[in-house]
């Protein structure tokens, strides 16, 4: 994989520092808007690809992996915003339960171009034993198609989004928690779908 890109983007607090801690809604859609642009605008001027097509996304993080048949602007602002609220709730619930406030400190983005199948990816995407398919075109496909079209997007060149979400604890600041998410967007025209 070659490094194309990598973003670190400081981020406001996502959680309300006051009891009870809530999610900051404004500062979430704020980010999300930051992020989803920030991924479209490479996918435009870098890789050259139409972000209204519909191909077929993967999107995996540790305990979940997901293939979505939907436009990739669609699908990029829903993952990320699914992730951003996963990362919010980890932040409340190391709150509560460690008495300490949590600090959201930073977002970190890589993006590779290379295939999926380097080793330590297809770790994350085998050690979950799920694989759950999105998107209005799943149903236009049969079983064995949706499999062969699986293999030619694991098989292909692509741009790969490797999205950190740091958070920091009060009574640890040297101490790190990172939400790995990972975003796959094949970038072989035959696989896109108007």
């Amino acid at each position: 994989m070659k490094l194309v890109n990598s973003y670190r983007l400081p981020v406001p607090s996502v959680i309300s520092s006051i009891s009870p801690l809530k999610i900051n809604n404004k500062n979430m859609e704020e980010l999300k808007r930051q992020l989803t642009s920030i991924l479209i605008r490479d996918l435009i001027d870098v890789y050259l690809r139409n972000p209204y097509y519909k191909r077929p996304i993967f999107s995996f993080s540790i305990d979940y992996c997901t293939v979505n048949f939907d436009k990739t602007f669609y699908v990029v602002e829903e993952e990320i915003s699914e992730v951003l609220k996963a990362w919010a709730n980890i932040a409340i619930a190391i709150s509560k339960n460690q008495l300490a406030p949590v600090t959201t400190r930073e977002i970190s983005l890589e993006e590779y171009y290379g295939k999926i199948t380097e080793q330590k990816l297809v770790d994350v995407i085998l050690s979950n034993n799920k694989l759950t398919l999105k998107g209005n075109e799943v149903r236009k496909f049969s079983k064995e198609e949706l499999q062969e079209i699986i293999g030619k997007t694991l098989d292909s060149q692509g741009a790969i989004f490797n999205l950190n979400f740091i958070l920091t604890i009060e009574k640890h600041p040297k101490e790190e928690l990172i939400l790995k998410h990972y975003i796959f967007v094949p970038l072989i025209r035959e696989l896109e779908f108007i």
